[in-house]
């Protein structure tokens, strides 16, 4: 029976996967008109109409029960069946398929509803009808087959024979008895089905699955089999790479999705087309796998999945079009039955009624044509008509008739369909080409104003920069201590003490006070001064320290060089025992020149830390005395302060006397802290002269020092121009090079004793970890022989055949009702 791929799309929720990059990424673009038509508001103005549309908040059992529900009775009745999930990565496939939660009745998906009513459907089918139900789950990654049963089963090849059509080599098929198994095989094929993380998806799914229902009847009483097999496909996604991030193999395995993905749409667009001779069914090992699923035996069911936000506009626009284009796709199911046995015997009856009747027509020819070779003539009432003439037209050459009409005018309006489906295809090309033109038209004029904007407000970061500039100068400048504030304040004191006789504070107090604030004040300079001076001078000295030490090197560098010299003539030359005495006395004064000049410079280079230390110390007491000077001189000034506004208000009770009070023990405090400072900076005068003369003498040391080494290196120097050292030199060179040849001879040995040290080294550790490796994969080994025992015994328990009964027996044998209630029998 003909009939077109039943086609329903299915709207997810809105949600934008990934990082939306433009405004108005998260809006709906989905109108729906009925329950048949969906029209996108963005993209295309065209409408799309399926066999149903379900809208975003479609429940799982409502898509269930409006577009799946007959395929399974279909199935029960012996048709073969087909369920496609298609669309974009992250669209709700899976979630379609399989759903959230298998055991959730709100959340289940179709391979769990329609296993309900599979045997639900064996249930109520009378007791005469015997069930066999048989599964098998596989997956199809980077166009490799795996058996998602028995994960070890990998790249399995596609077989074709005449009785079971296109098949896969090598999958296993289980036997089930109950919804219960079913679950427990789709748990377990779940569980290692390829899923990586994508932007679009946390879970994607990187391979397509094919789970398959084969559902075998006999009937009991009269031998009539029928059977039915049910594919349930949950296809990976299409993906861009721009949305997913796909990198690695993550990006080779959307590669490989997107082809098998093409070379489907190109075996639905040979079959739309009406002109294609050649269906390409073998360029992807899913469409050949699903050869009787596209334009076969086979009653199909296509759920196009899309996202309704504008984020992803474009594939859905492609998933609808993939759906019309689908649903023009023409199956011929016809029910997968076999002749009882009884049947059998009648159509022998008929092929023998029918022989019989043939062999007497052939025997009344026979004789008429003997008749007219005789010469005799036949009379035409005797004549022997043929059996066409016998007989009318029979309706199955009327039905062949009809049908190649039928087929005529269907080809006919599939490629008027193809050609009318290019036309609007164009169409909206040039509509939203259209569309493009007219907003850079609008936007045009709209780019200058921005323009001008940024040029106006070009200078202003320069302005405001110049703002913060001036801000923090101010700052700076209100931090430093300021003595005219202060004088200001004392002047009204004064002035009060003069017109008013009773004022608490006496003249020579608030001259005492006075002159105690200026000393404060030049106390406070100096000794930031010093502070200054003392930092600069810790620098100096570091500085000189530094050069110290450089020239100590150099001179040892120097005393190594020349002690070099004297060690290769000593071992080199032997001549002479007045010059090997001159030259042991020359090396035993270098020796000793050296090793004081090491102790002075180390002892001086001690002393100098020793005082920087000290310094530093001593600058760390000046200047927490300077903190000290600075928060009673503050003190002090916010006591005048008080008492200049006590006056400015003319309070007749005068200022406050415990203000007065902390006021003069505030200037007693300074008066001693100035005496601290002054005794410290006479401490500091002394410490600076005696580091000034130990450097003078260390100077004066090391002048002396570089003085004698140059008497000792003219005198070296005579004493090699005095001796003749031409063969001895030719000797020594001679020496050096067979040391050097010696010592690369040498240092090859020791770097090839190392090189063999560490290989050893190494290869215990490789021994050791080889039979760690191998103790570990002996154990592996057995756990892994003890799981295919298990494996192997579950196994073989799912091979046995488990025929099902329908369970009207119930009400037809009342005499054994524990009988009549099981679905599993042992054959």
């Amino acid at each position: 029976m003909a009939a077109h791929v039943k086609v329903v799309a299915r709207f997810r929720p809105a949600q934008v996967q990934g990082e939306s990059l433009r405004s108005g990424d998260d809006a709906i673009i989905v109108e729906h008109h009925d329950t048949q038509s969906v029209r996108l508001t963005r993209g295309s103005d065209a409408m799309f109409t399926f066999d149903h549309v379900f809208p975003m908040d479609t429940s799982q059992a409502h898509v269930f029960d409006h577009s799946i529900k007959g395929t399974v009775n279909d199935v029960l009745q012996g048709y073969n069946g087909t369920i496609f999930a298609y669309g974009q990565t992250g669209s709700g496939k899976t979630y379609t398929m399989m759903g959230a939660d298998i055991q959730d009745d709100h959340t289940r998906g179709i391979i769990p509803r329609l296993t309900d009513q599979v045997f639900q459907g064996i249930l109520h089918s009378p007791p005469t009808i015997e069930y066999t139900v048989k599964v098998s789950f596989m997956e199809i990654y980077m166009e490799k087959i795996r058996d998602l049963l028995a994960p070890d089963r990998i790249n399995l090849p596609i077989q074709e024979d005449k009785s079971k059509g296109v098949r896969v080599k090598g999958l296993s098929e289980h036997y089930m008895s109950s919804p219960d198994e079913v679950y427990d095989v789709i748990r377990r094929g779940t569980a290692v089905r390829v899923v990586s993380a994508t932007r679009m998806n946390a879970e994607s799914s990187r391979s397509h699955t094919i789970f398959t229902f084969t559902v075998q009847q006999r009937n009991t009483e009269t031998g009539a089999t029928k059977s039915g097999c049910l594919y349930l496909v949950d296809l990976a996604g299409s993906e861009k790479v721009d949305k997913t991030g796909a990198s690695g193999q993550t990006l080779e395995e959307a590669k490989k999705i997107n082809r098998s993905l093409s070379a489907l749409g190109m075996v639905i667009n040979a079959l739309t087309d009406g002109k294609s001779a050649h269906v390409p069914y073998r360029d992807s090992k899913l469409t050949r796998i699903l050869q009787e699923s596209l334009g076969g035996n086979s009653r199909t069911t296509l759920i196009v999945n899309c996202s309704p936000v504008a984020y992803n506009a474009d594939e859905t626009l492609s998933t609808l079009r993939f759906g019309v284009r689908a649903k023009s796709i023409k199956n011929n199911a016809r029910i997968n039955a076999e002749l009882s046995p009884n049947e059998l015997r009648e159509l022998v009856r008929r092929a023998h009624t029918q022989i019989h009747t043939y062999q007497s027509h052939i025997k009344q020819l026979e004789t008429e044509v003997e008749a007219w070779r005789r010469g005799e003539s036949v009379p035409m009432d005797a004549r022997t008509s043929f059996l066409g003439e016998q007989a009318p037209p029979s309706k199955a050459a009327l039905a062949s008739t009809a049908m190649a009409q039928e087929q005529r005018l269907i080809d006919q309006n599939r490629a008027l369909e193809a050609e009318l489906m290019q036309t609007r295809w164009k169409l909206e090309e040039l509509q939203m080409e259209n569309r493009e033109l007219k907003e850079l038209a609008d936007s045009a004029p709209s780019h200058e104003a921005p323009a001008e904007v940024r040029v106006v407000e070009t200078p202003a970061p320069h302005t405001s920069r110049a703002q913060r500039v001036e801000q923090m100068l101010q700052a700076l400048e209100g931090r430093q201590v300021a003595l005219e504030p202060v004088m200001a304040c004392i002047q009204p004191l004064v002035q009060a003490c003069r017109e008013a006789p009773d004022f608490p504070l006496r003249m020579d107090q608030l001259e005492w006070l006075e002159e105690e604030i200026l000393r404060t004040h030049v106390a406070l300079s100096e000794q930031v001064m010093s502070t200054r001076i003392a930092t600069q001078e810790i620098s100096v000295l570091q500085q000189q320290k530094q050069a110290l030490e450089s020239r100590n090197a150099a001179l040892q560098q120097r005393f190594d060089l020349i002690t070099n010299q004297i060690g290769a003539l000593e071992n080199g030359l032997r001549v002479g025992e007045e010059g090997a005495v001159q030259l042991a006395e020359l090396r035993h004064m270098l020796e000793e020149h050296s090793s004081t000049h090491l102790e002075n410079t180390s002892s001086e280079t001690l002393h100098l830390e020793q005082l920087l230390a000290i310094r530093g110390e001593e600058t760390a007491g000046l200047q927490r005395s300077l903190e000290d000077l600075k928060a009673s001189h503050e003190e002090q000034r916010r006591a005048m302060t008080l008492l200049s506004a006590a006056v400015v208000r003319g309070d007749e009770r005068g200022p406050d006397p415990a203000c007065v009070q902390r006021l003069v023990d505030a200037s007693r405090q300074m008066e001693k802290a100035r005496e601290l400072v002054t005794l410290r900076l006479r401490e500091y005068e002394r410490l600076k002269e005696r580091l000034m003369d130990g450097l003078r003498e260390r100077s004066e040391r090391v002048v002396d020092l570089e003085m004698a080494l140059e008497e000792m290196q003219d005198q070296f120097r005579v004493l090699l121009q005095s001796m003749d050292f031409g063969a001895q030199q030719r000797k020594m060179a001679v020496i050096e090079r067979r040391l050097e040849q010696l010592m690369g001879v040498q240092q090859r040995l020791i770097e090839q004793n190392t090189t063999l040290k560490r290989d050893v080294a190494l290869a215990e550790k490789r021994l050791a970890s080889r039979a760690d490796t191998i103790e570990e994969l002996e154990w592996r080994l057995d756990a892994q022989n003890v799981d295919e025992e298990w494996d192997s015994s579950t196994e073989a328990h799912a091979r046995i055949a488990k025929p099902l009964r329908g369970g009207g027996a119930e009400s037809t044998s009342a005499a054994t009702p524990q009988t009549a209630r099981r679905w599993f029998f042992h054959a």
